[in-house]
């Protein structure tokens, strides 16, 4: 068939459905469209976070599993230290709990309000990178005590507390010492259980949660010294990959 004659007679398909030929056009043109969209949304979101991943994990290497860091995974870490000066860790343990305000003065020994909350201890180092912002504004170390917690806003109005009063936590009693607003490692768009009760490692042990059938979440933030490299970070990444599996 020549192409003179594949032309004329596609034009004269033409004449008599030339709307549903446009309409063809119109909707491939619509579909490619939106396909470079989402990649163009896919690659800046992809950018966006790797760009703020040291924020996102408030550390450079995170590890995190159902059960404490493993002793293969301690001792990695602990000749890392010797090999990196300047390498430092910070334990981060996280479940949800029901927390409650102290019993009234009713003298009917009826418990106050509860709250199902979100706990997290943390040691004193974190967070390594971001910003984690509390009121008043001071330091985690200064506000966090073994017999002090740091809560969100909404925790307050819930339970009617005040900063100053105490919050029982499992079998310990906390004074409230300030509030949380923002976490670094904490996207605002997740799934959570309810608000935040940070506290320290001590003071989680106060708590009598951690137990055999508690569900917990153990991670170790890990901050590289400044001047070790991209390449770098990537390979002991893989080797903690080796040493612990696929299970953190």
């Amino acid at each position: 068939m020549r192409t003179s004659f594949a032309l004329r007679a596609g034009l004269r398909e033409l004449r008599g459905s030339g709307a549903r030929v446009l309409f063809f056009v119109g909707c491939l043109a619509v579909g490619v469209a939106a396909v470079v969209s989402v990649a163009s949304l896919s690659s800046s979101l992809d950018e966006t976070i790797r760009s703020r991943a040291r924020e996102l994990l408030a550390a450079d290497l995170r590890l995190s599993g159902r059960e404490p860091l493993p002793e293969a995974g301690t001792a990695l870490l602990d000749r890392w230290s010797g090999e990196l000066p300047g390498l430092r860790q910070a334990r981060v343990i996280e479940m949800a709990t029901v927390v409650a305000a102290p019993r009234s003065d009713s003298g009917d020994a009826s418990p106050g309000p509860s709250q199902l909350a979100e706990l997290k201890a943390v040691g004193d180092a974190y967070p390594f990178y971001g910003e984690l912002e509390l009121e008043p504004a001071r330091g985690l170390g200064e506000l966090l005590t073994p017999e002090t917690v740091v809560v969100a806003p909404e925790l307050l109005a819930r339970l009617e507390l005040e900063v100053g009063e105490d919050l029982r936590v499992g079998e310990g009693a906390f004074r409230i010492a300030g509030t949380v607003t923002s976490e670094p490692d904490r996207m605002s768009f997740t799934f959570s259980f309810g608000p935040r009760v940070l506290l320290s490692l001590e003071g989680l042990e106060r708590t009598g949660l951690e137990q055999y059938g508690s569900r917990i979440t153990y991670r170790t933030l890990i901050q590289l010294p400044s001047l070790v490299p991209r390449s770098e970070l990537d390979r002991r990444a893989e080797s903690l990959r080796q040493a612990l599996g696929e299970t953190r």
